[in-house]
């Protein structure tokens, strides 16, 4: 009862090129397997490689499927929860919603509150129906996973000279 639950072979090419996938994200709806080919350490390649898999069962939902991302782009996978998964875009400052089950995009570019600190650093959770995002800005920004509406911003204080940044920073 504690051993493996299920076993299955996972896809290993696209379109007949061999790529290699690992678990982006893992959430009771699905497992997240995503590939996303770096120039040097942040920036894409232009392209990502995606696919997800049943948790419960180990049956294969969809992909693996090319997504194009910007090249040279920092796009990352933030926070994967209630049946969706969320990227963002740390050189524009937007973020992506999409349905784990299917793959289909449900929502974006939702363009985000912030400063130019905030492209420094950035984390994301997904609970009670919205993903929640915050920067190094200070920022937090709460959207609603269904629609893709900003539900509520928190704008960070000021912090005069405590701190070096003139602001009350998130770290991730």
């Amino acid at each position: 009862s504690l051993g493996y639950q299920w076993s299955i072979p996972i896809n290993t090419t696209y379109n007949g090129n061999p790529v290699s996938m690992s678990v982006a994200a893992r959430t009771f709806d699905g497992i997240l397997l995503r590939t996303a080919p770096t120039l040097s350490t942040q920036i894409s390649a232009g392209w990502s490689v995606e696919a997800a898999y049943d948790a419960r069962t180990g049956e294969k939902l969809w992909g693996p499927i090319n997504r194009t991302i910007p090249l040279y782009g920092d796009i990352a996978l933030l926070a994967a929860g209630e049946g969706y998964y969320v990227t963002h875009n740390k050189d524009t400052n937007e973020a992506y919603g999409f349905n784990i089950k299917t793959g289909n995009q449900v929502w974006g570019p939702v363009k985000l509150e912030g400063s130019a600190l905030s492209t420094l650093s950035r984390g994301g959770a997904i609970a009670y129906g919205k993903v929640y995002i915050w920067d190094f800005g200070g920022y937090v920004n709460a959207i609603d996973l269904a629609t893709g509406e900003i539900a509520w911003t928190y704008q960070p204080r000021q912090a005069g000279y405590n701190t070096p940044y003139g602001i009350y920073p998130f770290w991730h």
